[in-house]
């Protein structure tokens, strides 16, 4: 659902002026026309935006969703999270441990590594750059530890 998620983000981000501070409100209908992705699914995602204070929503005949800030001031990362939570590609990058073979784990730190610089790319890619295109878009990261 992440990946529903950021479409639906850069539709939010496409019509917000940013220099106004102007947000577009749009039903969940009008984001799955949108978007073309199921209302069933768009409106899930739009919960659990609003959820970690990313989208908001307002209720009634003039309603729908908007951006809760700027667009340049939300990560991949914290899409990510709203929808899936802490990001952790394996059991062992997570601090708690789940796996009983962790205490002698010779590849547990360098996961742990990868998680990190993962998750720093993500903090460091905002939904609006993703209105750009790719080669738009410089992360370093020589410098995660």
């Amino acid at each position: 659902m992440a990946d529903y998620a950021t479409v639906i983000m850069v539709f939010f981000a496409r019509h917000a002026d940013a220099e106004a501070h102007s947000y577009c409100s749009f039903s969940a209908v009008e984001v799955a026309e949108s978007t073309q992705i199921a209302l069933p699914s768009v409106r899930k995602v739009l919960k659990l935006l609003v959820l970690a204070d990313i989208l908001t929503s307002v209720r009634g005949v003039n309603g729908g969703y908007h951006l809760a800030r700027f667009a340049g001031h939300i990560s991949l990362a914290d899409v990510v999270c709203a929808i899936d939570g802490p990001i952790a590609l394996t059991e062992c990058s997570q601090q708690i441990q789940q796996c009983h073979h962790a205490e002698h784990c010779v590849v547990q730190p360098s996961w742990r590594w990868v998680n990190q610089v993962v998750v720093k790319s993500l903090h460091a890619v905002s939904i609006q750059q993703m209105i750009g295109q790719p080669g738009e878009i410089t992360i370093k990261v020589a410098n995660v530890r």
